[in-house]
């Protein structure tokens, strides 16, 4: 992944693994079990630091139109 940001807020659940995540230059891990809320307008990042299977849902609020995302909103 890169660094983004948009104008929806976004939120995450960690079902498996360590997802690390990355918010304005802080950067932690996130374990199973756990949901991280990303503000909008904030850019971030979240990646697998460490050998495994990582798996978590996200969704973002409001509803972004498959297609319509603008990677460039920052």
């Amino acid at each position: 992944m890169f660094p983004h940001g948009h104008t929806q807020e976004e939120a995450l659940f960690v079902l498996e693994g360590h997802v690390h995540v990355n918010i304005r230059g802080l950067k932690g891990p996130i374990r199973p079990g756990t949901q991280f809320r990303f503000p909008s307008c904030v850019e971030h990042v979240t990646t697998n630091e460490v050998d495994g299977v990582t798996r978590f849902a996200f969704w973002i609020s409001p509803l972004v139109v498959v297609g319509r995302y603008d990677k460039g909103n920052r």
